[in-house]
């Protein structure tokens, strides 16, 4: 790897739109700047702009991002459950638990259960 490829790869970015083409800012910095990874959200601090929708165009958006990269990128989605929440269950995503509510009680199990349900959920939700 050149030193360019890996510094872009050290690189997370985040964007605004739930679809992207060729000329989209985001793929200019996937396919110039080979960046690792982007992260989606489904709203922007500002309230502007999102990247998702429902677990459909989310599949797509995410297929569509990978087509444009030469290093499969690393995607991420902050949700963490509860509060933290950004892929919501009005959108078709499944319902998810606060970690504080996992940690109130004692159940390994149902916390690793909901931590895996969480983790594949882009690839089991309904469309």
């Amino acid at each position: 790897m050149t030193t360019r490829l890996n510094l872009g790869q050290m690189f997370m970015t985040g964007f605004d739109g739930m679809t992207v083409a060729a000329d989209h800012p985001v793929v200019e910095a996937i396919v110039r700047e080979q960046v690792g990874g982007v992260i989606l959200f489904d709203r922007n601090v500002d309230g502007t702009g999102q990247n998702i929708q429902s677990p459909g165009q989310l599949r797509e958006l995410t297929a569509a991002l990978q087509e444009f990269a030469d290093i499969p990128l690393l995607i991420g989605v902050d949700q963490e459950g509860g509060r933290v929440c950004r892929l919501k269950e009005k959108d078709g995503f499944p319902a998810t638990v606060s970690a504080k509510r996992l940690g109130a009680q004692p159940d390994v199990t149902a916390t690793r259960r909901q931590a895996e349900r969480m983790a594949a959920t882009p690839a089991t939700a309904s469309i």
